[in-house]
């Protein structure tokens, strides 16, 4: 605030004099005793009026800046901590919760903008059906008293119904219970703290509640409970025994709290209708033989621990596999940077996690995706990784890639094309959709549809399951000097009647047979020889070319009964064969 400032100061008694400092007008003026008293005469009550109007204006000012009217076609902005009031006459919300409704309405959905519901908000109505939006993450005790039904007008993070019974995702506890329920309710009394065995008591019961005393549930305590439903957990429980839940053939879902850090054997065995558990810690380091035997609807379950002990036969005959370490993030299972198992029930597009550098065994073995996104940082792909896909229609690698098994991409009967990104530096790249490692042909596809295809001179290998499994190919050519075979490499064609070897030398990979290099093709009928073979050739060659009928060969019969290739009676051979015989 500015304005005038009169300093009067006595400075010295002696003399009696007064120094007159008058600030922005510069100097000083010493005022002598006779005229002292004509000018305090004057100045006092000057100064007194001058202080009286400053604080007035300062008022003045104060309550302008704080409650005067925003000027024309303005309007004032609120207040900090104030919310716009909700313009309705029968509904109350302030910053999100809903206060109250008063409305006559039998049927309300809660409006989208709220996200918590106060205490006694419709003890003033007449609602008896309520629907829940998915914004509502809060709701006070005895917030739905009066409302005899509620239902979710969709999927919600924070509440899920059991059998019209509201249940609190993250409290785990019921938070509205219909009069219908009631019946079928069980709620152990304030102050237990070991459950014992009561299923005999409780076969009756769909939903059980206990209370936060509760440390211990002993051995058997719900075992052959078979209406159990739902059981709501307390926070502070510690022990769950054997056989617990054994046989509660009706029991859906469950929360394990946690401080629980075992489940013992058979906890859960015989649950045929459990579908999910929740691990509410990351304190399991123990789960027993058979916990989830017969547990047939479980089909995932996302264990969030490293380095727990899991016995032996824990899931068997449930409906899902136990999967090492790791959690469920979409529809994939991931232990750090490794993708373990996708989920076979879904279809459509699957998109690997960013970050994600391994494709672990059998990953995605059987399931129903058309589509696999797979992200740059991807270095390695398992064994069996896209087994039996049959749906998967092509596939596209980054050039990350540094290994690839060879059994990968088994199975896929509609695969037509695997491409590989331009720039790879493992020695990895394909060409026209099949895929090569330097000069090993890795991967034909098992849908490509060409009917004929030769593999170029330069490949000098087939891996273990280079066609296996394709669909259309009658007639390949093997154009290499020397080309060494593998496991599989030409087993289960479906459509593949002649191969032709163009070379001087076949060979098997290191510890093969060639026992089933063409097991399976059943409609293989010719083989040929058309190069000056010059080294004997493998005695198992042709041993699993079941229904092979004729062998056409460039050299004499003396010159192939050296080579001591193994033939059934009923194939004959055409010596010093010409191609332009047939």
């Amino acid at each position: 605030m500015n304005g005038a400032r009169m300093l009067l100061t006595a400075m010295n008694d002696i003399d009696d004099r007064f120094i007159l400092d008058v600030p922005g007008v510069g100097g000083v003026a010493v005022i002598r005793p006779p005229a002292r008293r004509r000018l305090l005469s004057v100045l006092l009550p000057a100064a007194a009026l001058a202080v009286m109007l400053m604080l007035a204006a300062v008022l003045i000012l104060k309550l302008t800046d704080d409650t005067s009217p925003a000027s024309p076609g303005e309007e004032r902005p609120p207040m900090e901590d104030e919310s716009p009031p909700v313009e309705d006459p029968v509904m109350v919300i302030q910053n999100g919760i809903l206060l109250s409704y008063t409305g006559t309405d039998k049927v309300f959905t809660v409006p989208e903008e709220v996200t918590g519901i106060g205490k006694h908000a419709f003890s003033n109505a007449n609602v008896e059906l309520l629907y829940l939006t998915p914004g509502v993450s809060y709701i006070e005790d005895g917030a739905l008293d009066g409302i005899k039904s509620v239902e979710l007008t969709e999927g919600s993070a924070y509440y899920f119904l059991m059998d019209s019974v509201l249940i609190s995702v993250g409290e785990n506890k019921p938070v509205f219970v219909p009069a219908a329920a009631l019946t079928t309710t069980y709620y152990f009394p304030e102050g237990t703290t070991v459950i014992k065995p009561m299923g005999e008591q409780l076969k009756s019961y769909t939903l059980v509640i206990l209370p936060d005393s509760v440390k211990e549930i002993r051995p058997s305590a719900f075992e052959g409970c078979t209406n159990l439903r739902y059981i709501a957990l307390n926070e502070g429980l510690e022990t769950i025994g054997r056989y617990a839940f054994g046989d509660c053939k009706q029991l859906k879902m469950i929360t394990i709290p946690k401080n629980v850090t075992r489940i013992e054997q058979y906890t859960f065995r015989g649950c045929s209708s459990l579908e999910q558990v929740i691990f509410a810690g990351d304190r399991i380091n123990y789960i027993g033989r058979w916990a989830f035997q017969w547990c047939s609807s479980l089909d995932r379950l996302d264990i969030p621990f490293v380095g727990a002990v899991v016995e032996k036969d824990a899931f068997e005959y449930a409906g899902c596999e136990y999967l090492g370490p790791g959690k469920w993030i979409g529809d994939g299972y991931y232990n750090g940077t490794v993708l373990v198992k996708a989920d076979t029930g879904v279809s459509g597009c699957f998109t690997v996690l960013e970050g994600t550098e391994i494709l672990g065994d059998f990953a995605f073995r059987g399931a129903r995706f058309d589509q696999i996104l797979l992200p740059d940082s991807v270095k390695q792909i398992g064994a069996d990784c896209f087994r039996d896909c049959d749906s998967l229609l092509e596939i596209h690698l980054p050039a990350s890639v540094s290994s690839i098994a060879e059994t990968a991409f088994a199975g896929c009967d509609l695969l037509t094309s695997i491409e590989m990104e331009e720039g790879n530096t493992n020695g990895f790249f394909s060409r026209d959709g099949v895929l090569y490692l330097e000069s090993t042909l890795l991967a034909y596809p098992a849908g490509k549809g060409d009917t004929q295809f030769t593999v170029d001179a330069e490949i000098s290998a087939l891996a273990s399951h280079a066609f296996y499994g394709q669909r259309c190919l009658r007639e390949l050519v093997i154009a290499s000097p020397v080309v060494s075979l593998k496991g599989s490499c030409f087993g289960s064609c479906q459509a593949l009647e002649r191969v032709t070897f163009l070379g001087k030398e076949i060979r098997f990979s290191d510890g093969e047979t060639g026992e089933d290099i063409f097991a399976n093709s059943k409609f293989l009928r010719d083989v040929r020889f058309l190069g000056a073979l010059s080294a004997p050739t493998p005695g198992n060659l042709l041993s699993s070319a079941t229904s092979l009928t004729d062998v056409y060969f460039v050299g004499t019969q003396q010159q192939w009964e050296a080579f001591g290739c193994q033939l059934k009676e009923t194939v004959t051979v055409h010596y010093n064969f010409e191609e332009e015989e047939t």
